[in-house]
C-alpha cells in the first residue's frame, strides 16, 4: 500500500510539474488589450499609404496612370537583362472595370508557367473576391494594371551597372511590386513597391494564426541558446571559393560558429543540395565542406514554430533572399528574434531593433528583435548578453509575438495588400 501511495504522488508531481512545463499561448506574452482592432487596421491602411507616397518621392517625372502595353514594355526591357538562371516568373494584372473583373497574363520561361499560374490564381482570387467591395469607392481606371514579380522574397536579379540605370528609369514612374527588396544589393530597387510574398496571401498565411494558438512552453522554461533550421541556401556561386565565404554566406558560416560554440548554438540542416551544386557536383569537394562546417545531423526534418520555440532564442538569416515566413512565424512564438537581413521584406520597416552594446542602449521598451550582422560576428555576443539579462530577453520576446497578433496574421496581411492596391487606384487618378 505504501508503494501504491508513493506511486500516486509521484504521478501527481509529474503531472503539476507537465502543467506548469506548457502552458496556454496567451499567458507567454503581454498582449496590449488597450490597442483595438480597428486601431491596428487604421495603422496597417496609413503604413501603406506611407509607403507609396514614398515611393513617389523617388519619382522626378510624376506617375501616370500604368496601362498594359506600358507595362508589357516595361516587362521586356527586364526580360533583356535576366539571363535564364536568374528568372524572375512576372505577372501582369489588368483590371477592367468595365467587365468588373481582373485579368493575368503570365511571363515566364515554360517551365515556371505551372507553378507561377497558380500564384497569380492566388492573387487574382483575392483581388476579385476584396475589390468588389470598394470599385464604387474608388475610381479605378480601367486601364489600371500593375506588374507583379512571383518568386518567393528573394534576391532580385543581380544586374549590370548598366542595366540598373537603364531600368531605374524605367521603373521609376511604373507600378512594379515585388514580395522583396534589397536596396544595397539591386538599385534599382528603391523604385518598386513591396507587398505580402504571394504564398504568405495563399496557403501559408495561417502559419502565424496557428503559433499564437498553439500552447507553447513558457520563456523561463526554454532552452537559453541560439537556434536555427533551414537549407543551405545562400549567394555561394559567386563566393564558394573565396576567402569571403564568412562574409558572404551566412548559413555556412553558422554552421561553424555553431561548432565552435556548441552549447549556445544550436543547427539543423534540413538541406544540403544547393551547397551540393554550388561545388559542380565534385562529391570530393563537397566532402570537404561538410566535414569544415558542419556540426550537426544533416537532412533534418522541417519543424513547426511551435517545436521551434523550446530554444528561447531563435535565428533568421537570407538564403537566396529574404527569409520569407520565417521571421513572421519566428515572431509569434514568443522567443527572441535574431534577424540577419539585408533583404527586406514589406514589413521590416515597422520592426523596431534592439541593439544592446550601443552607447546609447537603455531598457527594452516597445523593440521585438535584435539586428545580426551579416558576418555573424555580434552574435555570440548577444546571446551571451541574452543569457546575462533574462528579463530583457523575455520583454523582447514579448514585443516580437505582440507584432504578430497585431500585425502578421492572415486578415491583416491582406488588408495591407488591399491598400497598397487602393492607395495606388488613388493615386493614379490624381495625376
Amino acid at each position: 500500500m505504501k508503494y501504491i501511495l508513493l506511486a500516486l504522488i509521484g504521478l501527481s508531481l509529474l503531472k503539476a510539474a507537465t502543467e506548469d512545463f506548457v502552458i496556454p499561448v496567451e499567458q507567454i506574452g503581454v498582449i496590449n488589450t488597450s490597442v483595438s482592432e480597428k486601431l491596428n487596421h487604421q495603422i496597417i491602411t496609413e503604413t501603406a499609404n506611407t509607403a507609396i507616397e514614398q515611393w513617389l518621392s523617388t519619382s522626378n517625372c510624376g506617375v501616370q496612370c500604368p496601362n498594359s502595353d506600358t507595362l508589357n514594355s516595361i516587362y521586356q526591357k527586364i526580360q533583356r537583362y535576366l539571363p535564364d538562371s536568374e528568372y524572375s516568373p512576372i505577372a501582369l494584372f489588368s483590371y477592367n472595370k468595365e467587365r468588373d473583373e481582373w485579368s493575368h497574363e503570365i511571363k515566364c520561361r515554360l517551365d515556371f508557367i505551372g507553378h507561377s499560374t497558380k500564384r497569380a490564381n492566388v492573387i487574382l482570387s483575392f483581388l476579385n473576391g476584396r475589390f468588389r467591395e470598394f470599385h464604387d469607392k474608388v475610381r479605378i481606371d480601367k486601364n489600371f494594371s500593375f506588374l507583379a514579380f512571383l518568386q518567393e522574397p528573394g534576391v532580385l536579379p543581380s544586374l549590370s551597372e548598366e542595366a540598373c540605370n537603364d531600368l531605374s528609369e524605367t521603373l521609376k514612374n511604373n507600378f512594379v511590386l515585388t514580395p522583396c527588396t534589397s536596396p544595397a544589393k539591386h538599385p534599382w530597387s528603391q523604385y518598386l513597391i513591396a507587398i505580402p510574398d504571394f504564398f504568405t496571401l495563399g496557403n501559408d498565411r495561417q502559419k502565424v494564426s496557428t503559433t499564437l494558438t498553439t500552447e507553447i512552453a513558457r520563456f523561463e522554461w526554454r532552452f537559453k541558446d541560439c537556434f536555427f533550421i533551414g537549407g543551405l541556401s545562400g549567394p555561394f556561386k559567386t563566393y564558394i571559393e573565396t576567402t569571403e565565404i564568412e562574409e558572404k554566406f551566412p548559413r555556412l558560416h553558422y554552421c561553424k560558429l555553431a561548432r565552435e560554440h556548441s552549447k549556445i548554438l544550436k543547427v539543423s540542416i534540413t538541406n544540403h543540395e544547393y551547397l551540393l551544386a554550388a561545388t559542380g557536383g565534385n562529391e570530393y569537394k563537397f566532402r570537404e565542406w561538410l566535414r569544415r562546417y558542419y556540426s550537426t545531423r544533416r537532412n533534418m526534418q522541417q519543424k513547426t514554430y511551435a517545436e521551434q520555440a523550446i530554444h528561447a532564442y531563435l535565428l533568421s538569416m537570407d538564403g537566396f533572399g529574404a527569409a520569407w515566413g520565417r521571421v513572421p512565424g519566428m515572431l509569434a512564438t514568443g522567443s527572441v528574434l535574431l534577424m540577419q537581413a539585408e533583404n527586406k521584406q514589406w514589413f521590416y520597416p515597422w520592426l523596431k531593433a534592439y541593439d544592446p552594446f550601443t552607447s546609447t542602449a537603455t531598457p527594452v521598451s516597445d523593440e521585438c528583435y535584435i539586428p545580426i550582422r551579416t558576418d555573424l560576428s555580434n552574435l555570440v555576443p548577444v546571446v551571451n548578453w541574452l543569457n546575462e539579462n533574462p528579463g530583457q530577453a523575455k520583454k523582447i520576446g514579448e514585443n516580437g509575438r505582440q507584432f504578430a497578433e497585431e500585425y502578421l496574421k492572415a486578415n491583416e496581411v491582406e488588408l495591407y495588400f488591399e491598400s497598397i492596391i487602393k492607395a495606388l487606384c488613388e493615386k493614379s487618378n490624381s495625376f
